[in-house]
């Protein structure tokens, strides 16, 4: 029974220790390129990024290009198990902050 208990809580941790290392980790440049993005929260950028079928699109570092120009900086990337990851944005033009999410 000592065992038993032991290997489950094993199992529990390496879990939760992976789920967080993922909700780190887990939203890579290529991931992002990879998807496409609706808003959440308007700041003034189109309603959907799509890095791959709109090539006007581009990430470098943590900065969003449309059409070769800086458009929005990304604040944080939330990689969530259980809902759509999430993006938060600043908008450079205007400073506003809003939300697109994994589609």
């Amino acid at each position: 029974m000592k065992d038993r208990f032991k290997y489950i809580l094993i199992l529990l941790l390496l879990a939760i220790s992976s789920s967080l290392f993922l909700m780190k980790y887990g939203l890579s440049d290529q991931l992002i390129q990879k998807s496409w993005w609706k808003v959440g929260e308007p700041i003034g950028l189109p309603d959907v990024l799509a890095f791959d079928q709109v090539k006007r699109y581009h990430l470098q570092n943590d900065t969003i290009f449309i059409a070769n120009t800086a458009r929005a900086i990304i604040l944080k990337r939330e990689f969530r198990i259980f809902a759509d990851h999430k993006l938060t944005l600043k908008n450079i033009n205007n400073q506003q902050v809003g939300s697109y999410y994994q589609k």
